[in-house]
């Protein structure tokens, strides 16, 4: 409504607020440790309204098990941390916004967990093949919490 000494005016103004036409920007991961992931993200550029909050959604375990997780928008860089993870835990993870019309498209990521020292080997046994050879076997550890690189066999004279 304007008002000048000659009357007065009314004006209004449609806003369109429909679903989000992109996806969150810069969706990454910006820590790793053992046990949690740290994710963080930028609004979409077409937002088409009001962000009311973010879906995160993980998935564990190749996807055996899913979470939902609403997040409430911050006006600029989002961030959340997952945690209560294993080591070495493969984590697939979705991100969307929302208006009051509905959802977005997705950003999506894959990460794993940080590794961590590997549990003992299983079923270690020794073999005397004869007075100067021996047979060492062993089973891999049943966590190994990453990437086995090597073992490392240690004999020990007396």
């Amino acid at each position: 409504l304007y008002i000048t000494s000659s009357g007065t005016s009314e004006t209004s103004v449609v806003i369109n607020i429909t679903a989000p036409s992109d996806s969150p920007r810069d969706f990454t991961v910006s820590a790793i440790t053992t046990y949690s992931l740290t994710y963080q993200w930028l609004p979409p550029n077409m937002a088409n309204g009001p962000i009311i909050h973010y879906n995160l959604t993980v998935d564990f375990n190749n996807g055996s098990e899913s979470v939902n997780i609403q997040i409430e928008p911050t006006g600029g860089l989002v961030q959340y941390i997952l945690d209560g993870l294993f080591t070495y835990q493969l984590i697939t993870a979705n991100i969307s916004a929302s208006t009051l019309e509905g959802e977005g498209p997705q950003a999506f990521l894959i990460q794993y967990t940080a590794e961590d020292i590997p549990g003992p080997v299983v079923n270690l046994s020794l073999n005397i093949l004869s007075a100067s050879e021996i047979e060492v076997s062993w089973s891999p550890a049943l966590e190994p919490n990453g990437i086995i690189q090597y073992y490392l066999v240690t004999v020990r004279l007396y």
